[in-house]
C-alpha cells in the first residue's frame, strides 16, 4: 500500500515536471501575440488598398457609361420624335416628362400642346398602318381583326392626349397666364383635333371651348377674328 502511494506522488511530480517543461515563456507567448496582430494588421492594409480603389474605379466607369448611354438615347427619341412602335418610344416620354419638370408655367402650357398634337399623331399613325394591314389581308382573302395590342395601345395614346389636354387646360388657368398664351392653347388644341376628326374626340373639343370660354376666351370670337384676318 505505501509503495502505491509513492507510485502515485512520483507519477504526479512527473506530470508537474512535464507541463512546466513544455508551457512557452509568458513573455515569449506576449511578445508573439504582438508580432502576429501587427502582421495581420499591414497585410490587411495592404490588401485594402490594392482592391478597394479598383472596383470603385470600375463600378463608376459603369455607372457614367450607363447613364451617359440612357442619356443619349432619351435625347435621340425626342428629337427625333420616334413612332409609337419604335423600340425608343418609351425613352422620347421620358423625355417629355423630363422637359414638362424643367420649364416654366408658360413653357409648359405650349409643351403640354405640343405633346398632346404628337398624340394625335401617333394614333393617326397605328390606325394608318391598321389600314394598310387589313388591305392586304382582304387582297389575301384574309379575314383578320385589329390586335387587340394595337386596339389597347391606341386607346391609350387617345386618353395620354386627354391628360396632357386637361393638363395644359388647368395651367392655362392661372391668374399669372397672359391672355394670349390661354387663346394660342385653346384654338391650338381645337385646330389639333379638327385635322384629326374622331367622335372620340368631340368630348375634348366641348371640354376645350367649356375650359376656354370660362378663362374668358370666346373660341367662336377669336376664330372669326381670324377669319377676318385672312380675308383681308
Amino acid at each position: 500500500m505505501i509503495n502505491f502511494i509513492k507510485e502515485q506522488l512520483v507519477i504526479r511530480r512527473l506530470k508537474k515536471y512535464f507541463r512546466e517543461y513544455t508551457q512557452p515563456d509568458r513573455a515569449f507567448l506576449k511578445s508573439a501575440k504582438l508580432r502576429f496582430v501587427t502582421i495581420a494588421e499591414q497585410k490587411s492594409d495592404i490588401s485594402i488598398q490594392a482592391k478597394h480603389p479598383r472596383l470603385w474605379k470600375y463600378a463608376t466607369v459603369a455607372i457614367v457609361a450607363i447613364f451617359s448611354m440612357t442619356s443619349g438615347m432619351i435625347v435621340f427619341a425626342d428629337v427625333n420624335n420616334v413612332s409609337a412602335t419604335n423600340p425608343f418610344y418609351n425613352f422620347k416620354r421620358i423625355s417629355e416628362q423630363i422637359r414638362i419638370g424643367l420649364s416654366s408655367s408658360t413653357k409648359q402650357i405650349e409643351l403640354h400642346q405640343i405633346f398632346a398634337h404628337r398624340r394625335l399623331e401617333e394614333v393617326v399613325k397605328l390606325e394608318e398602318n391598321n389600314l394598310e394591314i387589313n388591305k392586304k389581308d382582304n387582297q389575301n382573302n384574309i379575314d383578320k381583326p385589329i390586335s387587340s395590342e394595337s386596339k389597347i395601345r391606341i386607346d391609350k395614346l387617345n386618353k395620354d392626349f386627354e391628360d396632357e389636354t386637361e393638363a395644359g387646360l388647368d395651367d392655362v388657368q392661372d391668374p399669372k397666364i397672359k391672355k394670349e398664351v390661354r387663346q394660342k392653347f385653346c384654338q391650338d388644341i381645337l385646330d389639333t383635333i379638327k385635322k384629326q376628326p374622331d367622335n372620340r374626340r368631340d368630348h375634348v373639343a366641348d371640354r376645350v371651348k367649356i375650359k376656354c370660354d370660362e378663362g374668358g376666351i370666346d373660341t367662336k370670337q377669336e376664330q372669326g377674328k381670324q377669319q377676318e384676318q385672312k380675308e383681308d
